[in-house]
């Protein structure tokens, strides 16, 4: 996009799906800093790993309904390439980046300008979402944007900050021991929200989360798994080396031969799959969180949450108490509750 800064991306085209020709399907990973790529290759794209570098058909992929747009981003991000001083601060910054990337996007492929576009991603891309969404309705011109699809998103900062006691309540996984200093770190991070406006991120609240990490493990030295409570690792990795394909993935992707077939025309000396650069510059910003454009964005289109039970950073409780205030269709929160 510039000589100091090029987003990297892959469109994989729906193979079976003659009906949904005139779709397409745009997906974000979060991080902030983490590439799309972990959808390829780890989520929902059409390959995945099995063994040692062999790729194998996933049994089921969103490319079997949908041309999919996966897109690295923010500049630094996986193949998306920068010097440190073009990292975004700020996701409004980071919006217009992807909006431009977009339009770009669609000069050069302008039959899939007259797609009807959906946005999709999980984790911090509920914050990436909601504000790329809000941006293209108010474009002059606006892509047929027709609905978002957010997955254990970061949307609404504070509540989610505060279902970590309740999530561990509900799976009797609270201690007394971290139940007490939970509450203390929450006491703390709650003050913070008195304050307007509400910030995406604070650091004063983010030792919130580690209490349990740190504290709540089944034996000293372990820790449960931070995106998948069904499992155990030890201090201090507690599950940021999950899934066992991601050494792999990234050994695959730094191979050169790799690099060429996809298209990669300027790679970063080592690929990673997220930056953790890139985190930093946007972990503080305090944009308000993408809650607040929820209710504008659904006066034109549809919003799905999707929650994974066993994630405890993004998590199911969090998710709840979001929906559950939220001002939609002329009411607030759920009209009913049904649990599957």
């Amino acid at each position: 996009m510039s000589d100091e800064a090029s987003m990297f991306f892959w469109v994989i085209t729906n193979t079976t799906n003659t009906f949904n020709h005139d779709k397409l399907l745009v997906w974000l990973n979060g991080g902030p800093g983490c590439s799309s790529l972990d959808g390829v290759f780890m989520e929902n794209g059409p390959f995945k790993f099995s063994g040692a570098n062999q790729l194998v058909p996933r049994a089921f992929s969103f490319s079997e309904q949908f041309d999919v747009l996966y897109i690295d981003q923010p500049f630094g991000t996986g193949f998306s390439t920068s010097n440190t001083t073009s990292f975004e601060h700020t996701f409004v910054g980071g919006t217009q980046t992807l909006l431009e990337f977009l339009q770009r996007f669609y000069e050069v492929f302008p039959d899939l300008r007259k797609r009807q576009l959906f946005l999709a991603g999980e984790s911090e891309a509920g914050t990436y979402i909601p504000y790329l969404a809000d941006a293209v309705l108010n474009m002059p011109e606006p892509f047929d944007l027709r609905g978002l699809m957010i997955g254990n998103g970061w949307v609404d900062p504070f509540p989610m900050y505060m279902s970590y006691a309740e999530l561990l309540r509900r799976r009797n996984m609270l201690t007394p021991n971290v139940q007490l200093k939970l509450e203390t770190e929450m006491a703390r991070c709650a003050r913070e929200f008195t304050r307007a406006p509400q910030p995406v991120h604070t650091s004063k609240c983010e030792s919130v989360a580690g209490v349990f990490l740190d504290d709540g493990g089944p034996e000293p030295g372990m820790c449960y798994n931070q995106y998948d409570l069904r499992l155990t690792d030890t201090h201090p990795s507690c599950g940021m080396n999950w899934p066992p394909e991601v050494g792999v993935f990234t050994e695959y992707l730094n191979r050169k031969d790799v690099q060429h077939a996809i298209n990669v025309r300027k790679a970063p000396s080592v690929w990673k799959e997220c930056n953790n650069a890139v985190h930093r510059m946007l972990s503080n910003d305090e944009s308000p969180p993408s809650v607040t454009l929820l209710p504008s964005i659904l006066e034109h289109v549809p919003v799905l949450f999707f929650v994974g039970t066993e994630d405890y950073l993004c998590n199911e409780v969090g998710t709840e108490w979001t929906v559950g205030n939220l001002s939609w269709a002329g009411d607030i929160g759920f009209s009913s509750l049904r649990k599957r």
